[in-house]
């Protein structure tokens, strides 16, 4: 019976065990993924502290060409020249715009498909590691089997030999009791 114990003990410790490691496997993606989540974010506020900065250069850039402008403006010839020029300001800033928008948008992209190739990775080392340990475990199980089943093949062994012992005797003595019973007869 105690080995039946010592097995039971053992595989309830490997299942512990087991699950304690899926526990640690859970917190550290959690980790993981807070850090991911943590450059995506810093990532973000350099490219938006870019797109101010270009949008400050832009609005010095406009006010410098609106004060150029505005002396061109006392003249009706100039005054086309200027509306050509706010035009032109308008269409670059709203190509500025576009472009630092698409930057930001593949930025971002780049990030998830980072972030998400670091998990696919991650989750396949995990897989790994987990059949591993499963094969461990499913090894070891075997093991404890096998020595589980020797031990009882040598108690049985044991026990059905002193059982013939004892019968032996018995018989022995049921013989020589039989063997009296004729001498009397």
């Amino acid at each position: 019976m105690s080995y039946f114990a010592a097995f039971f003990r053992s595989f309830v410790a490997i299942l512990v065990v087991e699950e304690l490691f899926m526990e640690l496997l859970a917190i550290i993606l959690a980790f993981v993924s807070i850090g991911l989540l943590i450059v995506v974010s810093l990532r973000l506020g350099v490219l938006t502290h870019r797109n101010a900065q270009l949008n400050k250069d832009m609005l010095i850039y406009s006010e410098r060409q609106l004060a150029a402008l505005d002396t061109l403006l006392r003249a009706d010839k100039l005054d086309e020249a200027l509306r050509r020029q706010m035009a032109e300001n308008r269409e670059e800033i709203g190509k500025n715009l576009d472009r630092l928008r698409t930057e930001l948008q593949d930025s971002l992209r780049k990030n998830m498909q980072d972030t998400g190739q670091m998990q696919r990775e991650r989750f396949s080392d995990m897989a790994k590691q987990q059949e591993k340990l499963l094969s461990s475990t499913e090894k070891r199980l075997d093991d404890m089997r096998n020595m589980v089943e020797e031990k009882l093949q040598k108690t049985l062994n044991e026990r059905i030999g002193q059982s013939f012992e004892l019968v032996r005797k018995q018989l022995e003595s049921v013989q020589a009791g039989l063997g009296e019973m004729k001498t009397l007869a």
